[in-house]
């Protein structure tokens, strides 16, 4: 598990999934250091939950070995489902959240 891409059974599959398990864990460690981290270090490490996620889902699904049961492959679309629903949601509120914000500005800037 150290040595990423060295296994002999699915090497890219398996290299995924360690890379992911190390991303996590350094996820877990930026949260538990929040209040000592600089604020854009704690937002860019914990941005890395996109990729890892997406590496951890390609790692299980193609490498898990109870993905053949119908049931765990349903669980896996619906989870990639639902990420990418709320990631797409929380995408397009930030977004008008800043245009609300610089349509607000010009009356906040002559405000007295």
């Amino acid at each position: 598990m150290l040595i990423r891409f060295a296994s002999t059974h699915a090497p890219w599959l398996t290299g995924l999934g360690t890379l992911s398990a190390y991303g996590m864990l350094i996820i877990v460690a930026s949260t538990d250091l929040r209040s000592s981290l600089p604020k854009k270090v704690w937002l860019w490490l914990h941005l890395l939950s996109y990729p890892v996620f997406v590496m951890a889902w390609i790692h299980g699904f193609f490498q898990g070995t109870d993905t053949q049961a119908p049931a765990v492959r349903w669980m896996y679309v619906l989870t990639a489902a639902c990420v990418a629903a709320l990631t797409a949601a929380r995408i397009r509120s930030g977004t008008r959240l800043r245009a609300a914000v610089e349509r607000a500005r010009p009356h906040l800037s002559s405000r007295p």
